[in-house]
C-alpha cells in the first residue's frame, strides 16, 4: 500500500543552511526537501551537503538544476541542447550518491498565444521532435539507470510552453521511451490550467505518478485556490501513490506560520480521504 509524504522546495523557507532549513522542516511536519540549485552553486561536495539533510530525519526527494540553459532539451541550438543535457546528467550524478529523483521538461519559458477557440489547442509536436524527446529521454534515463537514479518527465502549462502541456502527452513520451527507471511528476499548478479534471487525470496515469508538486490554482498553498484537494488526494491513494507531494508554491506570509498550518491542512485530508 502507498504512503503518501509531503515534501517542501527549501527556498520557501528563505535563508540559512540545508541542515538547517531541514531541523525547520521536520519540526513543522515534513518529510522530505525539494532542492533546486544552479550550477555556480554546486561544487564537488555538494551531494554530501545534500545528504546531511537525513540527519534531522529528512529525506532529500528531489534535486535538480535550475541554470539558464534549462528547457533546451530539444533546441536547435546544438551547443544550448548538449549543456542541458550534461547538465541533467551532472543532477543524476548528484541523486545518485544522494538518493534522490530528478526532472526533465521537454521546454520551459517558451511562451506561446492564449490557444484559439476553433483548432486543437495541445497539439503534440512535430514528429522529427517527438523522436529527437524520446531519444533525449531514454539517453538520460539509461544513464541514470545504474546510478539507482528515477528520472521524471513534467509536463508545463501553455503559457510556459508550446508542447506537452497535458499528463498524457508526457505519459506518451515515457511509454515511447520505454525506460523502467522514468515517471510522471505531477506539478498540481501547471495541472490546473491546462487539465479538465484533476482526479480523473490521475487516476488515468496510474502505475507512472512517482510524484507530485503541490500548488494551488493561484500557485499558493494549498486551500488557498480553488483545487479539489480532498478529490486529488483521493485519486492519489486509488492508484496507491507511493511518493512524496513537494510544496512547490509561494507563501505569502511568514513561512514559520503558514507552512505548519498547509502541512496541517494535508496531513488530516491524507489521514481522514
Amino acid at each position: 500500500m502507498g504512503r503518501i509524504r509531503l515534501a517542501c522546495v527549501d527556498s520557501l523557507l528563505g535563508e540559512g543552511t540545508l541542515p538547517e532549513k531541514a531541523e525547520l522542516l521536520r519540526k513543522w511536519g515534513f518529510e522530505g526537501v525539494t532542492v533546486y540549485r544552479t550550477l555556480e552553486e554546486c561544487g564537488p561536495g555538494f551531494a554530501e551537503e545534500l545528504k546531511a539533510v537525513r540527519s534531522a530525519g529528512i529525506e532529500p526527494c528531489e534535486f535538480a538544476f535550475i541554470d539558464e540553459c534549462f528547457g533546451n532539451l530539444v533546441s536547435d541550438d546544438p551547443e544550448k541542447k548538449a549543456k542541458n543535457i550534461a547538465m541533467v546528467k551532472r543532477a543524476v550524478d548528484i541523486c545518485g550518491e544522494a538518493g534522490a529523483l530528478t526532472e526533465i521538461e521537454y521546454e520551459c519559458s517558451h511562451r506561446r498565444d492564449m490557444p484559439s477557440y476553433n483548432n486543437n489547442s495541445y497539439p503534440m509536436p512535430p514528429e522529427n521532435k517527438q523522436a529527437e524527446f524520446t531519444g533525449v529521454l531514454g539517453e538520460i534515463a539509461d544513464y541514470a539507470a545504474p546510478k539507482g537514479v528515477t528520472v521524471l518527465v513534467e509536463a508545463v502549462n501553455r503559457y510556459e510552453a508550446n508542447y506537452v502541456n497535458l499528463q498524457s502527452h508526457a505519459l506518451e513520451f515515457i511509454k515511447r521511451a520505454g525506460r523502467p527507471n522514468t515517471g510522471l511528476l505531477c506539478d498540481l499548478f501547471h495541472m490546473s490550467l491546462d487539465e479538465e479534471d484533476l482526479a480523473s487525470v490521475i487516476r488515468n496515469c496510474a502505475g507512472y505518478v512517482r510524484h507530485v508538486h503541490i500548488g494551488d490554482t493561484n500557485r499558493r498553498l494549498p486551500g488557498r485556490g480553488y483545487l479539489d484537494w480532498p478529490g486529488i488526494v483521493r485519486a492519489l491513494k486509488e492508484i496507491d501513490f507511493d511518493g512524496y507531494m513537494s510544496f512547490e508554491c509561494t507563501v505569502m506570509g511568514d513561512p514559520a506560520v503558514e507552512l505548519p498550518e498547509a502541512v496541517a491542512y494535508m496531513r488530516t485530508l491524507i489521514d481522514r480521504t
